[in-house]
């Protein structure tokens, strides 16, 4: 037997998985110029290899910000420092109530953040589609589909995110995976066994525990069944309440390493860890220059 030359050896020793993306659900008011969002901007710019994508929402969707005597200027302000980095793509909240809302309500949130790029210079990159479908039904597929087509043909926002949240069946997003969205957020969950009052981690037992077996479990024996490895690059995973304990780690910044590492192992489209939930971004252990940091040395940068 011919030993490998070392090149080669070197090649199928680093090869790859593909880099997960930071996927931050930003659903806090921008402060005064933006101010508010200063740590996830500068979290965001001192990691330039790491790719984030991030939803903001004024009001369940665009709301009317630029109405008179409204706060548009500085959502303009925060909107805009974050979309001009390099690396980070913001992508505005619209919810679809399991594809049951009025679409042509639907189309005017989407029309509304359409317009914060032709009429307020916001290089908004796409649209986030909180409590999309998780069940099979032939309605809500078409109905996914045609909005999809029209966000990116009509609208002209490229980037396009499904979050049914948790569905808990087998096979269940196939059909919406086929449609082609970026991203579908195929598991939101907690890490804490209890809540802190703080997070959405209530009651208690309504929801998975992450990885209370392992790094690295829950995607191994939950998501896989749902969804099936040939979706992973294409699938987020949003995980609220890193605080405490999941019953076998504690929340700390060595855990969370190993948990990002995990996911990025496993190849997962994009993932975020938060303390609390989506208002409190500089609330450790889970701060966003915490994870970011820590997402970016997973990738390996």
């Amino acid at each position: 037997m011919h030993a490998l030359p070392l090149s080669l050896l070197l090649l199928t020793s680093t090869a790859t998985v593909s880099a997960t993306d930071l996927l931050l659900p930003l659903y806090t008011d921008p402060g005064s110029n933006g101010a508010n969002w200063a740590t996830v901007q500068s979290a965001l710019a001192n990691n330039p290899s790491l790719t984030a994508r991030v939803v903001i929402n004024v009001d369940n969707g665009p709301g009317n910000p630029f109405a008179k005597g409204g706060d548009g200027a500085n959502w303009v302000a925060g909107a805009s420092a974050l979309a001009d980095l390099p690396n980070v793509s913001v992508l505005g909240y619209v919810h679809t109530t399991q594809a049951t809302r009025a679409y042509t309500k639907v189309i005017a949130d989407v029309n509304s953040w359409a317009s914060w790029v032709t009429a307020h210079g916001v290089a908004l990159d796409g649209i986030f589609l909180d409590e999309a479908p998780a069940s099979v039904c032939s309605s809500c597929v078409t109905y996914m589909r045609n909005l999809t087509t029209y966000i990116r043909d009509t609208a002209e926002l490229p980037f396009v995110v499904y979050n049914p949240g948790f569905p808990a069946t087998v096979g269940a997003l196939d059909d919406y995976y086929a449609i082609g969205p970026d991203l579908i957020n195929a598991l939101e969950t907690c890490f804490a066994e209890t809540s802190d009052g703080e997070d959405l981690c209530t009651p208690a037992g309504s929801y998975t525990i992450y990885d209370e077996d392992g790094y690295g479990t829950t995607i191994d024996s939950t998501l896989e069944s749902w969804v099936g490895t040939q979706y992973y690059s294409q699938t987020s995973i949003l995980v609220h309440g890193f605080h405490g304990t999941n019953g076998l780690y504690s929340a700390t910044s060595a855990t969370l390493s190993s948990e990002l590492q995990a996911i990025v192992e496993r190849g997962i489209g994009a993932a975020v860890f938060t303390t609390d939930q989506w208002i409190t971004p500089d609330v450790g252990p889970a701060d966003i220059t915490t994870v970011a940091d820590l997402l970016n040395e997973a990738n390996g940068a």
